[in-house]
């Protein structure tokens, strides 16, 4: 269909969504035929409202079989579930009437089998085109866009696709019966009517919804879960009874969800930090699941401390957001992802990406804005004020704290600190730069490009450009030595640390094999790493320090093996704990090379300190035995982002650096 504004489009019935990484565009299917099957995929442009038909045809008629093909061509029996990768490549959905899994191309909307026989039902674990479903109806995606999980309704079994082989194996329920029993073995509980799902990647469990069926009615809908972490994919009921209707608010099985008393069911569920969102739809309510904090002893199957308050949402915010110059009483930022603080008047730089404008705190606590217009967004170049921005990222400063160089609109843009006006200028360097440092004579920019996968050596002088390293797999930071000699990158979703050699361009994998499981601390190559975010250096040049999803890890560098540390958090997810500290997505670190102390940002908007002491017959920093985390900036009442539903790596990213007189920058 052709592109239409706004409110001018008219949906049929929506059903399911889904937004890509960088929150640009929402697909959702839409229903165009009488019985309410879903046959068509539309795109949704978030900030223009213009909607265009995606995938799929208004044309299509019921009980059409599946059509692999391009856009309109293709014809989907009955839409279910959709979930994006985190790189916003590709869609999965589930064609319900077809009993198979779609994969579609994002940029050409192209779509095929991914798994399951179409038009054939099923329960056969297989790979690809040789397993079979029976109705499937929700799915979700991990973190590191490993595995795909669905609700095989039909068979009331819950399915684990692995993306690489689309290989398909049952990891929860029983083929062939129904019910509601729970179990420490995935595969020994029993479910019955199973429809949305989603994944919790910091806890590393799912939640999917689950009816009874009982004819001519159905009742009791409830929110199950499965915990991944506990090897067998153990099966709890998270909240709900299974018996009856309802809209009651309480604590587990005391709260009620409602089918309406016909065939209503929990098909949408979202997570935000330690939140579940459930669209109870027969009560036409947005409900709210406080998630649990529980034991999961090793050997025996207890759930203690349950504390699954479910209730209504009205008016529900998290945290204080807004735009407000003054007091830092009074202040209020939105999404602020950059800091800089100078250590000779103490004034501080905040990046106020949901502003788009630039604040500055001063010492005796006043807040005021430098650079922007709150509101307007756009690329405009100018002093002060004047100057607009559009998705602020990552920043760097020259050594002699004369200028900025910041990522914005996939421009490299530059803040004059030495007028005293502010300007701001846009160089002709236009590129996905997730990573950027500066060399200590203040000549080059290094940048690590996420989507060009290099590293692009950036003259400032003259902005001419050349790549120095290639063959990366999305990077998203990258730091060098005091003297110029060494770049150290984390290869994001390569799972490594690698060194480049600035003056023969070699690169070289110093820590990591590629796998992203945990395997605890060791040595170099053998140690597996997931998704390595951040990275910074000590000012000796003798330890990088990395923040994963779970933990700060050290690197020493003088060892010779690349011995690794993990000194915050831990090297796997506390098993069946919830109160771990997160510090993957809106986390960062940097080494502050006057204090010679590691600085770090935790989810809830902070700025942590660490005191470190010299390791014997090293000069290797480490934390003392007395050492705790103090925080030094930060009141955790801001928004932040939503770690679990897969942000993109852009504007919103972190990154915390340095230049060399110790001032400090922090993306956050």
């Amino acid at each position: 269909t052709g592109p239409t504004a706004g409110t001018s489009y008219h949906f049929g019935d929506v059903r399911t969504m889904a937004i890509d990484p960088t929150s640009t565009f929402i697909y959702s299917c839409d229903s165009v035929a009488s019985n309410g099957n879903f046959k068509i995929i539309q795109k949704t442009n978030i900030n223009t409202g213009v909607v265009n038909g995606f995938v799929g045809s208004m044309s299509s008629i019921d009980g059409s079989a599946f059509v692999a093909g391009t856009g309109s061509n293709v014809v989907f029996n009955a839409i279910r579930g959709m979930v994006i990768d985190p790189t916003g490549t590709f869609m999965y959905a589930c064609d319900a009437g077809a009993n198979i899994i779609v994969k579609i191309s994002l940029s050409t909307s192209n779509a095929t089998v991914f798994a399951g026989i179409s038009g054939t039902s099923g329960s056969a674990d297989a790979v690809g085109t040789s397993a079979s479903f029976s109705g499937p109806d929700g799915i979700a995606i991990d973190y590191t866009g490993t595995y795909l999980y669905v609700t095989d309704r039909g068979n009331s079994i819950i399915r684990r696709i692995t993306i690489a082989t689309s290989n398909v194996i049952t990891i929860a329920g029983t083929k062939g019966t129904t019910g509601t029993a729970n179990s420490s073995t995935g595969t020994t509980a029993t479910l019955w009517h199973c429809t949305g799902i989603v994944h919790d990647a910091q806890r590393n469990c799912l939640y999917f919804g689950d009816t009874t069926i009982s004819f001519p009615n159905s009742v009791g809908p409830r929110i199950r879960m499965v915990e991944l972490n506990s090897g067998n994919n153990a099966v709890t009921t998270l909240a709900g009874s299974t018996t009856v209707n309802g809209s009651a608010n309480g604590v587990g099985t005391n709260a009620t969800f409602n089918t309406g008393g016909a065939y209503t069911w929990i098909t949408s569920l979202a997570l935000s930090g330690n939140t579940l969102f459930v669209a109870d739809t027969a009560n036409c309510l947005l409900r709210a699941i406080t998630l649990p904090t529980y034991a999961y002893p090793s050997t025996t199957y207890t759930f203690s401390n349950l504390l699954d308050n479910t209730y209504t949402v009205s008016n529900y915010t998290n945290g204080v957001t807004g735009y407000l110059d003054g007091s830092i009483a009074i202040a209020r930022f939105s999404s602020p992802q950059g800091i800089a603080v100078n250590s000779v008047n103490g004034n501080m730089y905040v990046l106020d990406t949901g502003n788009y404008v630039i604040r500055m705190i001063t010492p005796a606590g006043i807040v005021s804005t430098i650079a922007g217009t709150a509101g307007t967004t756009a690329r405009v170049d100018g002093n002060g004020t004047a100057a607009r921005f559009k998705t602020l990222s990552n920043i760097v400063i020259n050594s002699t704290a004369t200028s900025l160089y910041l990522h914005d609109d996939n421009y490299i843009r530059t803040v004059d600190l030495a007028s005293g006006n502010y300007t701001v200028s846009t160089s002709p360097y236009t590129d996905s730069a997730y990573g950027l440092c500066i060399d200590p004579t203040n000549t080059y920019l290094y940048v690590a490009t996420y989507y060009g996968n290099t590293v692009v050596r950036v003259t400032i002088s003259s902005w001419a450009t050349s790549v120095i390293a290639s063959g990366f797999t999305n990077p998203t930071s990258i730091c060098i030595d005091s003297i110029g000699s060494n770049l150290y990158v984390a290869d994001f979703n390569a799972h490594r640390i690698k060194q480049i050699r600035i003056a023969t361009s070699t690169v070289t994998t110093i820590v990591g094999n590629g796998t992203s499981t945990w395997n605890g601390d060791g040595n170099g190559t053998s140690v597996q790493l997931a998704n390595p975010l951040n990275v910074t250096i000590n000012a000796s040049n003798t330890a990088l320090y990395i923040t994963q999803y779970y933990s700060i890890r050290m690197i020493e560098l003088v060892s010779g093996n690349y011995t690794v540390t993990t000194i915050e958090g831990t090297t796997a997810p506390p098993y069946g704990q919830y109160n771990y500290t997160y510090y993957g997505y809106g986390c960062a670190l940097f080494w502050h090379p006057a204090q010679n102390i590691l600085y770090y940002s935790d989810p809830s908007s902070q700025i942590k300190t660490i005191n470190y002491n010299v390791k014997p017959n090293s000069n290797v920093q480490i934390k003392n035995a007395t050492g705790v985390p103090i925080t030094i900036a930060g009141t955790g009442n801001t928004v932040v982002r939503n770690s679990n539903i897969y942000p993109s790596l852009s504007a919103t990213d972190v990154a915390l650096l340095q230049n060399t007189n110790g001032n400090v920058y922090t993306i956050y």
